[in-house]
């Protein structure tokens, strides 16, 4: 039989190895995604190779934001679908009247994503921007897991 304080030892360290990781995780992405760390980068060997390159760069094209069909972007984001993973893992709904109360204990009448603290757009725009669902915009009347209320 093993002993009740080995066992909340190992479930200690398991939630901490679990909620760093957790912390970790989105900074990592950040990482990788900025070509690696300046100091690893190579240094010009003279001053010559130092110097910018006379000749300008060209401008390149402005970026277009990916569309879904049926999505039309506001400004230079698109909405957010019920079908994105993320946004079926989170439950988001486009209609909060829609989630089911029983499958959600924590969803009350009147959550909607206007007045969730994650909710960014504030101007009474049908579609908003949303922390939790970066680059991408959510129905005022949405809803999802996540949902928090404002302070």
């Amino acid at each position: 039989m093993t002993n009740p304080n080995e066992n909340s030892m190992q479930r200690r360290r398991f939630l901490k190895l679990v909620s760093t990781s957790a912390v970790l995780a989105p900074l990592a992405s950040l990482t990788a995604c900025s070509g690696g760390d300046e100091a690893t980068q190579s240094a010009p060997a003279d001053a010559a190779s130092a110097r910018p390159d006379p000749t300008p760069a060209a401008t390149p094209e402005p970026r277009t934001p990916a569309t879904t069909p049926g999505t039309e972007p506001t400004g230079d984001m698109p909405r957010l679908e019920e079908s994105d993973p993320q946004a079926r893992s989170l439950s988001y709904v486009h209609d909060a009247s829609s989630v089911d109360a029983s499958k959600f204990p924590r969803y009350e009448d009147g959550q909607i994503c206007a007045n969730c603290a994650l909710y960014l757009d504030q101007n009474g725009a049908e579609w908003g921007g949303c922390s939790i669902f970066p680059g991408k915009l959510v129905n005022a009347n949405g809803w999802c897991s996540v949902w928090a209320p404002q302070a």
